[in-house]
């Protein structure tokens, strides 16, 4: 049994441990309630005498405890007040206190505050037991009948100790057969049934642009991402010797055994307001077990005209970019080549201060408002 109904000032013990499901006594057929607010009290119990946290010393060998204590307000009726105290390391014994600031009366729960309809049953929170075996019934059989199997063991409106103990109506039943009150599980989930499925679907919408363009089994499992206007983009900034964006490929990071390539390029037709440079935009995204981009050229064969590709350095995505487009300039990140730089000079056991005036001197530095040139820019301006 729990406290329901109540309409005085009046204390309960609850043994958990003897309740169908240990947070039942949270339903008390009084509506809604606001918690107020939680507070931690330690103390220790030493030759059956309680000392508080403060009374504490350093020596006292007796066995800690900390009681926790949870304030409620009663959204029906805000004069009535709840609190609910318990030790945190026996927490099966509950101590439950309903106070009433005024007058002692009867509490009429409201509509919950969700509910858009003007006229609406009264709110009374379902007990955590009967909601289990709601769930437990919604699993094998529809809504409808799990709805009246629970209702009819729980004893109906007539032999039922409490509204509580009665499952609210058909909607909370298939609330729980939807699956939003039971954890999924994600182990039978197939990712590549899923994303061939895609894939076909896209294809055939003719309404809609592709976006899973391919996706390959053998040798290796591969599949492309990409829009039309992606692969256009490509076309028409990374090949004209002119006016030329570098078509940059970062393996950003790993899905499972599968490498997750995304490549980027610049929009030459747009200049940002604020730097004054083209924006960086997103190019085609590949997923392989090997790097490899002679996919691209196939969805569009302008793309094997790029002129210049920029990697990170990696030798297998180099010799993988050189061998789809042959007549590219491979370049390097420039924060990869300092980096790597910086690295260099610490396994060599360089001083930190020589360290510091070589990097200087290479790439440059910034004093105050001012940015001193540094060796790789002037090589670049020499080369150009």
């Amino acid at each position: 049994m729990v406290p329901n109904c109540i309409s005085h000032n009046v204390c309960f013990l609850v043994d958990a441990t003897h309740l169908k499901s240990k947070n039942d006594w949270k339903s008390d057929d009084m509506g809604s309630w606001k918690n107020n607010g939680v507070q931690h009290l330690q103390f220790v119990l030493q030759d059956n005498n309680v000392y508080s946290a403060d009374e504490i010393q350093s020596e006292c060998e007796g066995e800690p405890y900390t009681m926790k204590r949870i304030y409620y307000k009663n959204k029906s009726s805000p004069d009535v007040k709840k609190i609910v105290s318990f030790l945190e390391e026996h927490s099966q014994t509950i101590f439950i206190q309903y106070l009433f600031d005024g007058m002692e009366l009867t509490v009429h729960p409201s509509a919950h505050g969700n509910c858009k309809r003007k006229r609406s049953s009264p709110y009374v929170r379902t007990k955590e037991s009967t909601v289990q075996q709601l769930r437990h019934e919604s699993s094998a059989q529809p809504p409808k009948a799990a709805y009246h199997t629970v209702h009819k063991e729980k004893g109906g409106i007539m032999k039922a100790v409490s509204i509580s103990d009665l499952p609210r109506n058909r909607a909370q039943a298939k609330y729980a057969r939807r699956g939003h009150t039971r954890v999924k599980s994600f182990d039978k989930i197939d990712s590549l049934t899923i994303m061939l499925e895609q894939c076909k679907r896209q294809q055939m919408n003719r309404n809609e642009q592709p976006f899973i363009r391919e996706i390959t089994g053998a040798p290796e499992l591969r599949c492309v991402l990409a829009y039309d206007w992606q692969l256009d983009d490509l076309a028409t900034f990374c090949t004209d010797p002119e006016e030329m964006s570098i078509f940059g490929a970062d393996p950003t990071f790993n899905l499972g055994r599968f490498n997750v390539t995304v490549t980027s390029y610049r929009n030459l037709k747009v200049v940002d307001k604020v730097s004054g440079h083209h924006p960086a935009m997103i190019g085609p995204i590949l997923m392989s077990q090997t790097k490899t981009f002679s996919k691209i050229i196939s969805l569009n064969k302008e793309t094997r005209g790029i002129l210049a590709f920029g990697t990170d350095g990696e030798e297998e995505l180099y010799k993988a970019m050189k061998c789809s487009f042959p007549y590219a300039v491979h370049l390097r990140c420039f924060n990869h080549f300092r980096d790597n730089c910086k690295d260099k000079l610490k396994s060599s056991n360089v001083p930190e201060e020589a360290q510091k005036q070589f990097l200087f001197d290479v790439f440059g530095r910034r004093v105050g408002e001012i940015w001193e040139q540094g060796l790789t820019l002037n090589f670049a301006l020499f080369v150009l």
